[in-house]
């Protein structure tokens, strides 16, 4: 039986037909460094190829470009068959009756790849169903890709599906660097009890006064720019450049594989002001926000009524987790009462493969706008001199 074995420029992907398993991978020659995180043996998991043939695949991930691997591979249970190389060649081993060992060599990459091992070189292997074991064998904590204006929406959304969220390394979209944290992702875990989110006196007292109200995609691209002028402000340079704005305010039109891009604002009603918003999105059960902002620091504290605001909705609407991304110092006063954690990678990849094709019981953005959440939905039929505006 012939095993297939396609070589890339960082993974090699082996293909057959009966169950198998890579049992061990080792780069030939000196490597300067770190090697992929991957966990042997590595199970072929079932496919159905273009001739509605089952075939059984195996991928090994995060491998240096143009180096020579050892790989053995292993046939499953009892089997009279015998792997043999697609390429025409014998084993280089065989030391059982069913395992087998052979030498690949991966493709060379261009020069001046940034971080070859990580790199998106091709967009097409976003669209996999294992995609998620590539993150999982990274041994580092940023993946990058260059993202061109050919099908910008449906990539960008490919990688929302996939936990990765671009962040624009120039003014142009271009080379992004993706975070994929060794240590985790540091989310609010939702699975469980209810989170007391009005506990504290002062956000109960606020959120009751009826000062306040939330406006839902009232103008994405305005929310964006008022995220984007938060950021200058404060730090002086922002991920958040023009193109990246008009790709994500494109997006929130076309909910491409249920991603539904989200801009969630606190309005002070006396004024139809804008003073906090987050700005998100959510896939089947999961959220993630990419940016927050306040308008005014001010003793009102609209960072925390925005933010209970959101978690009580994400948690009525029976979202899983809502993942926050690097941990930030003010984000350490929701551990303990509101499930605020680093779920380890290994964790996070497994629950949001599971969650994000697992429909909620509502959007958060319809809940919000319904009027069920903690404040009243600013209202939709306010005249022109009434709507929002921004700080």
């Amino acid at each position: 039986m012939d095993v297939c074995g396609l070589s890339h420029a960082n993974c090699i992907d082996f293909v057959a037909s009966v169950p198998f398993s890579i049992s061990s991978c080792s780069a030939s020659g000196w490597v300067c460094d770190e090697p992929s995180q991957q966990q042997f043996p590595v199970s072929a998991k079932q496919l159905i190829d273009e001739e509605e043939k089952v075939k059984y695949r195996a991928t090994l991930w995060a491998l240096f470009p143009n180096r020579s691997y050892d790989i053995c591979l292993t046939l499953n249970g009892d089997s009279d068959e015998h792997l043999s190389d697609a390429r025409g060649t014998s084993p280089l081993i065989r030391s059982e009756s069913t395992k087998y060992c052979f030498s690949y060599n991966t493709l060379p990459l261009g020069c001046g790849i940034r971080d070859p091992v990580s790199f998106i070189y091709d967009a097409t292997i976003l669209c996999r169903s294992d995609f998620l074991d590539c993150l999982l064998a990274q041994p580092k904590d940023y993946m990058f890709i260059y993202l061109s204006k050919h099908c910008l929406k449906e990539l960008i959304a490919r990688l929302f599906y996939q936990t990765l969220f671009p962040l624009p390394l120039s003014q142009s979209l271009g080379l992004c660097s993706l975070p994929n944290y060794r240590q985790g992702r540091y989310c609010l875990d939702l699975e469980g009890e209810e989170y007391p989110w009005l506990r504290n006196k002062k956000v109960k007292r606020l959120v009751s006064s009826g000062l306040y109200s939330v406006a839902v995609n009232r103008d994405l691209s305005n929310s964006l720019r008022t995220a984007q002028e938060y950021h200058l402000q404060r730090c002086g340079s922002t991920w958040l450049n023009d193109n990246f704005i008009e790709a994500l305010t494109d997006m929130g039109d076309d909910k491409q594989l249920n991603v539904g891009i989200l801009a969630v604002e606190l309005i002070e009603e006396s004024t139809g002001t804008a003073v906090a918003g987050c700005l998100g999105f959510g896939i089947g059960s999961v959220f993630h926000d990419f940016t927050m902002f306040t308008c005014q620091r001010t003793t009102e504290s609209y960072g925390t009524i925005i933010t209970k605001v959101m978690g009580a909705a994400l948690q009525a609407c029976g979202y899983n987790m809502w993942y926050w991304g690097d941990k930030i110092e003010y984000m350490k006063q929701y551990e303990g009462s509101y499930g605020a954690r680093f779920l380890g990678r290994e964790e996070f990849l497994r629950r949001w493969a599971l969650y994000r094709d697992k429909k909620s019981k509502y959007f958060v953005g319809d809940f919000l706008r319904a009027g069920k959440g903690l404040l009243r939905s600013w209202s939709a039929t306010l005249s022109d001199s009434n709507a929002v505006v921004r700080c």
